[in-house]
């Protein structure tokens, strides 16, 4: 409304403009004529003055020369001389005036000459009457040539007056119709300019009665962008006070479940764990939210192989459905290309949601998702790719298929107690689609089941443009990297004994930094190889500290990974950008390392480790904290039952079986042995991040497992 108003107002006042233009123009061109009419009028009228002073000065030339004639007395010559006078300076000026005018100056011509030749005939007159006395003047008068010459004189001054003052009645009238024009232009551009200024008047009316409503509306916009900003920031402090104890509950539950030395201790230290992952997911999947609400999510394309696609998520739900006795089945249409450019990160977390929803509200019957039909569109370059989830699970009434896309929205039936859950997994999967340029949408029937349908634009990329796969990454061991100085600069102290507790075996020299003050004399006294850098622990901000040290020549080149809890509060130019590295808190081994792992260098060997108290050998077993029956009883359950299970899920790669499978290795791990411990972990972290085919290499390297106790064992005696 209030755009509308300015558009007319502004048409409104263009068309004043142009009206005072037109008005204004007419004024100065009727008035400019008029005074063009007005100076030729005058011009015209001087010039008939002065053709009339000349004929004044010739009759009196001709008047005094008749007089001298007739009486012979000198004293009428004063006549003729002060005419002769006058009719030269007259003549003059006329000739002047007539420059302008061709016919006017034809004119003048001719009087000049004829006024010559009739001066010197009454010069010739005056001369005979004083020497040859009246009768012989008299002859010369008689004879006729000087009343022709003064005849056509006369005739020249008419002609030349009739001229003049049809100049001037002519000039005269155009003015007068020029005058009528101007009036008659002004009243009409009056009359418009009133008209004008009526309508403009209603508009202003009409504008101002509508300020309040504008005012009313932009109170409240202003009112909802402060009630946004006030909810990124509560959102972002509240990541930043959950996810900071998270992180010592996750941190010191890892530390725990590795030193447990029971069953027992094992089962609880999982439950911590567990618990703790699933509130994080549940943390993180508001901040999802939060993130794509504030503009913050951000899309990256790559390269994605499309039947690795397929065969990953065939795995990674295969034995949750068996669980359930469903036929799940995942199809890639033949139209679909081998390899497709779009955010498989984002894709897959949209895919995930959908599968497991439609696993989860089915009870019996199949779950099948089809990847295509592709249609390409825009050349052959791009295309439409689309995603199909079909179950025939529980539905979706009718009058409820869109509100399922509402945060925190459950349907509401007997059965909730049954499918327990957020109600954010569809509403931030329909805005990742859409910020992907896609669609997601649903058609359900109570009873039968749903149909949920995504369609993503993406891009054609050769095969060549995918990388190749990188090997699978070795156990969480810091002491793949060459020993260093590393400096933990955060205000919380359960933070810093998180991270002092992973790196607590390690061959790594660990310095804390509790106050800003204090890590820049750490950097002067030690110098070291990297530091973790907290963004916004209180008394200590992370951001002015690495300015600080950018700054200093001396400590310019120390590598900084940005630890934050509180991503939210990124302020746009990217963590990566400034920082080396960047860490999310809750922090876990294998982030650490893998973060670690991108500054300091791997050792060429593998190291040896010489005693703490304890006997580590290559490996890192620690052969004296258990008896030699302990020792053969795990090594046969790794050499038999375990390894052979092991290469059954490498082959299928169950993903729930898998998962069971690392937690009961990892139940199985204590402080005595590392290698497992670190092995259980890996093949875990694997299979969360939904890296199949990371997850079955590990699967296969057991039996070399089994093979580094067998050398340790036959190269120590345990007690």
């Amino acid at each position: 409304m209030r755009r509308e108003f300015r558009l007319k107002h502004a048409l409104a006042c263009s068309a004043a403009v142009l009206l005072v233009a037109v008005i204004v123009g007419t004024s100065i061109y009727g008035t400019r004529q008029n005074l063009d009419d007005f100076a030729a009028m005058l011009h015209a009228r001087e010039t008939l003055l002065e053709v009339q002073r000349l004929k004044s000065a010739v009759q009196d030339v001709e008047s005094g020369q008749r007089g001298f004639i007739i009486t012979g007395t000198d004293s009428y010559l004063d006549p003729y001389r002060r005419g002769r006078e006058d009719a030269a300076a007259h003549l003059e000026k006329v000739s002047t005036l007539a420059r302008g005018d061709a016919s006017i100056a034809a004119h003048a011509a001719a009087l000049r000459r004829l006024i010559a030749r009739k001066l010197g005939e009454i010069e010739d007159v005056v001369g005979v009457r004083r020497t040859g006395g009246f009768d012989a003047s008299r002859e010369i008068v008689e004879s006729g040539v000087g009343k022709e010459l003064m005849d056509q004189i006369r005739d020249e001054f008419a002609a030349m007056e009739s001229e003049l003052q049809v100049t001037m009645s002519s000039h005269q009238y155009s003015a007068i119709q020029s005058l009528k024009q101007t009036n008659n232009a002004i009243v009409v551009c009056g009359m418009i300019a009133l008209a004008g200024g009526a309508v403009f008047s209603w508009m202003l009316f009409l504008y101002l009665g509508n300020q309040d409503k504008q005012h009313q509306l932009s109170v409240e916009k202003e009112t909802a962008q402060k009630a946004d900003r006030a909810k990124s920031e509560f959102l972002a402090m509240m990541s930043h006070e959950i996810r900071t104890p998270m992180n010592a509950i996750l941190g010191f539950g890892e530390l725990l479940h590795d030193s447990a030395t029971t069953t027992r201790e094992k089962k609880f230290t999982e439950a911590i764990l567990t618990s703790g992952n699933s509130l994080l997911t549940l943390i993180n999947d508001i901040l999802d939210i939060s993130k794509i609400e504030a503009g913050k999510m951000e899309i990256h394309s790559e390269p994605v192989r499309m039947d690795e696609l397929e065969r990953n998520l065939a795995v990674f739900f295969a034995f949750r459905a068996s669980e359930k006795g469903l036929d799940y089945r995942v199809i890639l249409d033949p139209s679909v290309p081998p390899v497709l450019v779009f955010d498989p990160l984002r894709v897959r977390q949209v895919l995930l949601n959908l599968i497991g929803n439609a696993l989860k509200f089915t009870r019996v019957g199949s779950v099948a998702v089809k990847i295509g039909p592709f249609k390409p569109m825009g050349g052959k370059s791009r295309g439409i790719l689309r995603f199909l989830v079909e179950d025939t699970g529980i539905g979706i009434p009718e009058d409820e298929l869109e509100s399922v896309f509402r945060p925190f929205f459950q349907i509401d039936s007997h059965d909730r107690r049954e499918f327990q859950g957020t109600g954010l997994g569809l509403a931030i999967s329909r805005r990742l689609t859409s910020m992907m340029g896609g669609s997601l949408n649903v058609a359900s029937q109570v009873g039968k089941g749903s149909k949920f349908r995504l369609e993503l634009p993406v891009q054609l990329a050769d095969e060549g443009e995918l990388e190749e796969l990188p090997d699978a990454p070795a156990e969480v061991d810091f002491d793949r990297l060459i020993p260093s100085k590393i400096l933990v600069a955060d205000a919380g102290e359960f933070d810093r004994e998180v991270i002092r507790g992973f790196l607590a075996d390690s061959d790594h020299q660990i310095f804390e930094a509790e106050r800003s003050e204090e890590v820049a004399d750490i950097c002067g006294c030690h110098r070291p190889d990297v530091i973790l850098l907290d963004l916004w622990s209180p008394g200590l901000d992370g951001r002015a500290i690495r300015k600080k040290l950018k700054a200093d020549p001396a400590t310019r080149s120390i590598p900084l990974i940005a630890v934050s809890a509180t991503p939210l509060l990124d302020d746009g130019s990217g963590l990566s950008a400034l920082f080396e590295g960047a860490l999310e808190k809750p922090i876990n081994r294998a982030a650490l390392l893998a973060q670690l792992g991108k500054i300091l260098p791997a050792r060429q060997t593998a190291p040896r480790k010489a005693a703490r108290g304890d006997t580590l050998v290559d490996g890192g077993w620690r052969l004296e904290r258990r008896t030699t029956a302990e020792w053969s009883d795990l090594l046969a359950a790794l050499q038999g039952p375990l390894a052979r299970e092991a290469e059954r899920l490498a082959a299928v790669m169950p993903m729930q079986a898998s998962l069971e499978f690392a937690k009961r290795l990892a139940a199985r791990a204590d402080d005595s042995t590392p290698p497992l411990a670190g092995f259980a972990a890996q093949l875990q972290g694997h299979l969360e991040a939904f890296e199949t085919d990371a997850a079955a290499a590990c699967l296969r390297r057991l039996p070399a497992l089994a093979d580094s106790l067998t050398t340790a064992l036959s190269t120590h005696t345990a007690p």
